[in-house]
């Protein structure tokens, strides 16, 4: 079928205008055959290479390329071209894409201990999270249904029973190591200074292992927690993802663990971020304890 079309434009061309017009022309068709590109693969290793070759066509073969004419002046004035250059446009509409539905099964290893503590470390917690595993895609009616594991390691551990730098540790404002001497001291050391990653204590001399403790989970909490948010979050953009075949998925899922998952997990997991959390959640309890320390060494509980 031709579509008609016609464009009136009201200036008075001279035969030199109508020889650049021809010059025009000849040069926007050979502009047009050229495709330079490059690719930006969006992953942690952020790649880039050359854009790839374009796949085989499937359907049916592409219309010839129509060969450029040359502008033609006529009797009446007008400037006639019989072919404009360049590659026909070509679209099928077969092959319907089908819908993503995507079930993650998150699982959390957490263990006490196999960690390495810096020579300033009270303690430490560490996370490792793994891209999908066991991953099975299968087509249905209308939708591919993909299922896979996605499984995190969480480490941690604290100081057997001095600090980094022997600080004493205190249990509690009735622990045997607090004296009449030195209970200032300990009050002060463990009351949390919330200008320091919104809570953290100075901890000069003493130290409180169970809050320690506590401040590490903390962090074991957090690891979970984003994990498996994350996990459900990129279920749910896959859920708004089409595929035209099964191959199109890893792709898919790719895109959603670097995207949904693991760029999610790892800025939630950075520093000061992290720390202020936990020390933030830890405030009350430091506060607590110190207190208790003051107002019992203020009354001379303290040998």
């Amino acid at each position: 079928m031709t579509i008609p079309f016609a464009v009136e434009i009201p200036v008075q061309a001279t035969e030199g205008d109508r020889d650049a017009a021809a010059s025009a022309t000849r040069a926007s068709s050979a502009a047009s055959t050229a495709t330079p590109g490059k690719a930006v693969h969006d992953d942690p290793g952020g790649t880039v290479s050359e854009t790839p070759a374009e796949p085989a066509q499937v359907g049916p073969a592409p219309a010839p390329e129509e060969v450029p004419t040359a502008p033609e002046s006529r009797d009446d004035g007008t400037l006639y071209i019989e072919q404009m250059g360049g590659e026909a446009a070509v679209k099928s509409t077969g092959g319907a894409a089908d819908s993503v539905s995507a079930s993650f099964a998150y699982t959390t290893t957490t263990t006490q201990g196999g960690v390495a503590l810096g020579g300033g470390d009270f303690g430490k917690t560490t996370g490792s999270l793994k891209h999908f595993s066991n991953v099975t895609i299968t087509p249905g009616t209308g939708k591919f249904s993909v299922t896979a594991d996605l499984k995190q390691t969480v480490k941690w551990d604290t100081r057997a029973t001095v600090g980094p730098n022997n600080e004493v540790d205190i249990t509690g404002e009735n622990d045997a190591d607090l004296t009449n001497a030195n209970y200032a001291t300990a009050a002060s050391d463990l009351t949390p200074d919330v200008s320091d990653l919104k809570g953290r204590p100075p901890r000069t001399k003493f130290w409180a292992k169970d809050l320690t403790e506590k401040h590490e989970k903390y962090h074991v909490k957090d690891f979970i927690d984003i994990g498996k948010s994350s996990a459900t979050d990129a279920e749910t953009w896959l859920a708004s993802q089409n595929a035209a075949k099964k191959e199109d998925v890893p792709p898919l899922l790719d895109k959603a663990w670097n995207d949904k998952i693991f760029k999610v997990w790892d800025k939630f997991t950075d520093p000061p971020a992290v720390e202020e959390r936990a020390y933030d959640d830890g405030v009350a309890s430091y506060k607590a304890l110190a207190d208790a320390i003051k107002a019992k060494g203020d009354k001379g509980g303290y040998p």
